[in-house]
């Protein structure tokens, strides 16, 4: 993990912009117009702050399967001057050292070629990829995700069952 250069940090923010956007406190949401300009879907996942151990391996796998070694990470909240945007490998460890770093913090992964983005909220982490690397990088089938992440939300409420409702539609 590295700190970007001023101009990776303008290149950065403008990739994020392209795919994320955060409205009220709902956190940072993966762009629906992207995603379907794109190809992908997007599935949210219960998290608490953070990429899931147990999935890390998984991200890191289908990544590398793809040719991805890079990505930025970029905070979709103001934590002021001491924190930056960081390039971040997609190995195992790398992960984890974000998480280390940034895991109480809304954050969004992206690569430079934007075709897929993770979005860390408090509550839950949003996928965005075609569905083959969806389902890799979070072990089943994104259809099976989605209805795990209906449960969950409706037991919690709130913001969750706008996530879920945003991104069902985008589904269907």
């Amino acid at each position: 993990m590295r700190d970007l250069t001023s101009e990776e940090q303008i290149l950065s923010a403008g990739i994020q912009k392209t795919v994320s956007y955060c409205p009220a406190d709902y956190g940072a949401l993966l762009r629906p117009e992207w995603a379907a300009a794109r190809g992908c879907v997007v599935v949210p996942t219960e998290s608490a702050a953070r990429l899931p151990g147990g999935q890390i391996p998984l991200i890191s796998t289908a990544l590398a399967k793809r040719g991805y070694d890079q990505c930025y990470v970029v905070l979709s909240e103001d934590l002021g001057l001491e924190e930056r945007p960081v390039a971040l490998g997609t190995s195992a460890s790398e992960f984890e050292a974000l998480n280390s770093r940034y895991g109480i913090y809304r954050f969004v992964i992206v690569p430079a070629d934007a075709a897929w983005a993770i979005a860390c909220n408090e509550w839950f982490n949003l996928f965005g990829a075609p569905q083959g690397l969806v389902a890799e990088m979070l072990g089943c089938e994104p259809e099976l995700a989605r209805r795990e992440f209906d449960l969950y939300a409706a037991k919690i409420g709130g913001s969750l069952t706008y996530v879920a409702d945003l991104y069902r539609s985008q589904a269907a």
